[in-house]
């Protein structure tokens, strides 16, 4: 569920926690379905970019998301350089352990400001992946696609960014309350009129967009990644 904050979870039939796994932060919630446990993180998505908006983006008051998403669509991958830590609450989701705050690198003087608001959306989208890495090693599963639901699936760009940087198919359902509606069916198996949630997903969430990952795009930004992650490793001697 990707919103202000983003749950990145499975939906696994064991339950399999490790010390390594808390250790990275992991949460694990029992699931509305006898015999199935939530794992998942939580972790800062939104938030960052409101605030980036706020902060840079004031003067542009009209249809704002579509004014600013059309025009990073055409910066390449990896944002000419620029990298942002999203960290802007301490010691919280998957990259806690390098005890980082929020951070901007790269900057040059022909940065503009559309590429730092790209440089955010890749930055939590390097975060999500990070968190996949872990929340797969933690938990003993395969992960091999994303449904996102939330106000952030609505970004188009966001979810084939996802795709390119994940390499995975992102899914996102047609509704635009999916998390309100998934409330709403989670209540009728409770009382008995489906079955269970899958027959309930099947009846309500049969429409789905795909977002597939472009190869040539995923292999740039595995390099601009694993500098995320060098950057990481070097700020723990600031914090």
């Amino acid at each position: 569920s990707s919103g202000t904050w983003e749950i990145l979870g499975v939906r696994a039939d064991t339950f399999n926690p490790t010390k390594k796994g808390f250790e990275e932060g992991l949460i694990i919630e029992a699931d509305v379905e006898k015999g199935f446990w939530n794992p998942q993180f939580l972790m800062i998505a939104s938030a960052v970019v409101e605030w980036t908006l706020n902060n840079f983006f004031q003067d542009i008051s009209e249809r704002k998301y579509e004014t600013i998403i059309k025009k990073i669509e055409s910066i390449p991958p990896g944002s000419n350089g620029i990298l942002f830590i999203p960290s802007f609450v301490k010691d919280s989701g998957p990259l806690r352990k390098y005890g980082a705050l929020g951070t901007v690198l790269g900057l040059t003087l022909n940065s503009s400001r559309f590429q730092i608001i790209r440089a955010v959306y890749e930055g939590l989208t390097f975060q999500m992946k990070e968190a996949l890495r872990l929340l797969a090693e933690s938990v003993n599963v395969k992960i091999d696609r994303i449904r996102v639901v939330g106000g952030g699936s609505r970004n188009e760009l966001w979810n084939q960014m996802r795709a390119d940087v994940t390499g995975l198919p992102v899914i996102v359902p047609v509704q635009r309350e999916a998390a309100t509606l998934g409330a709403a069916l989670t209540s009728f198996v409770g009382i008995g009129y489906y079955s269970s949630m899958r027959e309930a997903r099947k009846r309500f969430f049969a429409e789905e967009k795909i977002f597939e990952p472009n190869a040539a795009t995923n292999t740039i930004y595995n390099e601009v990644f694993k500098r995320f992650m060098e950057s990481l490793e070097s700020l723990k001697q600031f914090y």
